[in-house]
């Protein structure tokens, strides 16, 4: 039976609305997903000291699973402490380092933390909680859980809501959707040593492939004044380019001027790129930011921000995975999940072959967003081929992407929750445009953002061409000046496997990659069918300046 009165004692000593002191001991990194030859460990600090730690204990939601030696186990401050789990080695004394990491280790036999939903707390040899962190990846709330979070948040070293379930418990919590994962960690944002002592999933951070056990913890990214929030949606993703023609994207669409730092971009579980300080809608930079996925950038040094200006030209936001390994996964199944800083869900997209099976990081994150109100169908309690038919089907194309229809005024269609009805399959257009807008049945080509001004001093920067195709078709594009002049091709031969639409757009040069001249110009475009049949349809765009 669970020990119950450490949450009599809890309740008992705290009044309503009065915070503890200021604890002398802090939990201040955790990672509880470690695989082998390592194990998961936990990092406490000496805020205040010298501190008398005999007796004290480390619980994982209601259970002990360390006691600290019971006696002469006094640390100065600035001690870090290393609990190690599924260890039977002997505990070191606070006078003796055996292994030279600078930390006093302690070890438990304790097979180890659970890494989806859990509570960590630090106890005194009273039962009293000093420190507690919860933290979750938004698939699961236990009972234990919720018993666990009420007690952090009753002793007052956790910021939240008593007894407010699932949906509370993922927003109070440091949510990390996927899961934490091997080789990351949890921690306090402000480097220990500091006197940092605040509680609650504002207090903590995620570490991606930066844990520091027995040391200070990485200084965060600080984000400046006015940073967010930013309403950002994703609008295409193309996972299955070869790195040789320039590899995977992924693009979202900004809809008005903010700073984008501190946003998250998740693969699965897996972290693909936390974004630096840069403001989209200002000074060279339009609406669209381009994550290239399948490209690395030590350090971020490739990525542009408005100190490094937009070294390519092209007004977007152009910035590089943080991945050691980057690129997508595109064969079978994936979900991708754009947060904000703390860690609340923006956006999101599934996609899926028929027959993917998948993961259980997978499946999580596409829970998370549904519950989020971000996605829908719902998948849980449902057959596993729920979530398969509930995604964008993608069959792995080198040569096509995913692409969020076109909404009213040239904006990307945003609606809350998303589903795969308003992704469409088509060409890829990285940093120009959206999906295929609505096109009546009896029309073959449609073009929106017109006029545009490819140098950015009007309202667009492209115009976007909509086409629809039978299948088994192929479809010409080009762009013509008033004489009849070819001024450039946009789609040669592009194959329609199934009948539908698609679009592309144009940005405004020629063949030769110059900027044509302001002026009226005429979109053609050819469908030629698999028996012989042809079909074509002209529009206008208007290529403008300001004078």
């Amino acid at each position: 039976m669970r020990p119950t009165v450490p949450l009599l004692v809890a309740w008992a000593f705290l009044a309503p609305g009065r915070l503890p002191a200021a604890p002398a001991a802090l939990l201040n990194e955790v990672a509880p997903e470690e695989t082998a030859p390592g194990s998961d460990w936990i990092e406490m600090y000496v805020a205040s000291g010298p501190l008398d730690l005999s007796g004290w204990q480390v619980h994982e939601k209601s259970d002990p699973v360390k006691t600290f030696p019971g006696t002469d186990f006094t640390l100065p401050s600035g001690a870090f402490l290393l609990l190690h789990f599924k260890s039977s080695e002997e505990d070191e004394i606070p006078s003796e380092d055996r292994n030279g990491n600078g930390a006093v280790d302690l070890y438990s036999a304790d097979s180890g933390l659970t890494g989806t939903s859990n509570a960590v707390s630090l106890r005194d040899r009273d039962g009293k909680m000093a420190d507690a962190v919860v933290y979750s990846d938004g698939s699961s709330w236990t009972s234990s859980q919720q018993e666990a979070f009420d007690l952090a948040v009753a002793s007052g070293v956790w910021t939240g809501t008593l007894g407010g379930g699932a949906e509370n418990g993922f927003r109070d919590s440091v949510l990390v959707p996927g899961g934490i994962g091997p080789g990351n960690s949890i921690g306090r944002r402000k480097e220990a040593g500091k006197g940092d002592a605040a509680s609650g999933k504002d207090a903590w951070r995620f570490f991606k492939l930066d844990q520091t056990p027995g040391r200070k913890n990485p200084a965060a990214r600080e984000c400046p004044p006015g940073s967010g929030p930013v309403q950002a949606v994703l609008t295409e993703a193309a996972p299955s380019i070869p790195r040789s023609s320039g590899g995977d994207f992924i693009e979202l669409w900004t809809a008005a001027e903010g700073d984008l730092c501190g946003l998250r971009l998740y693969e699965g579980g897996t972290l693909v790129k936390t974004f630096p300080s840069v403001r989209a809608n200002s000074g060279p930079f339009g609406r669209h930011v381009l994550v290239h996925a399948g490209e690395g950038s030590l350090a971020g040094t490739r990525d542009e921000t408005l100190l490094s200006g937009d070294k390519n030209g092209d007004g977007v936001v152009d910035l590089f995975s943080d991945e050691t390994s980057p690129g997508l996964t595109g064969s079978a199944f994936n979900t991708l999940t754009l947060t904000d800083p703390e860690g609340k869900i923006l956006d999101f997209i599934s996609y899926s072959r028929p027959d993917g099976l998948f993961s259980s990081d997978h499946r999580g994150s596409y829970d998370a967003a549904v519950r989020a109100g971000i996605w829908q169908p719902s998948c849980e309690n449902e057959e596993a081929d729920c979530y398969p038919a509930g995604s964008v089907p993608w069959e792995n194309s080198p040569n096509l992407s995913m692409s969020r229809k076109a909404g009213p005024a040239g904006s990307p269609e945003i609606v809350f929750p998303g589903s795969a009805a308003i992704w469409a399959v088509g060409p890829q257009s990285p940093g120009r445009g959206y999906g295929s807008p609505s096109l009546p049945q009896e029309e073959i080509l449609k073009v929106t953002q017109s006029p545009f001004s490819p140098v950015g001093d009007g309202a667009y920067r492209e115009a976007v061409i909509a086409f629809r195709a039978p299948e088994k078709s192929l479809v010409d594009i080009g762009i013509y000046d008033s004489r009849g002049r070819k001024v450039r091709s946009l789609l040669e031969s592009h194959p329609m496997e199934a009948s539908g639409t698609g679009s592309v757009a144009w940005d405004g040069r020629d063949s030769s990659g110059s900027i044509a001249p302001v002026g009226l110009y005429i979109v053609n475009v050819e469908i030629r069918r698999s028996g012989g049949d042809r079909s074509s349809g002209r529009k206008t765009v208007v290529l403008g300046r300001k004078l």
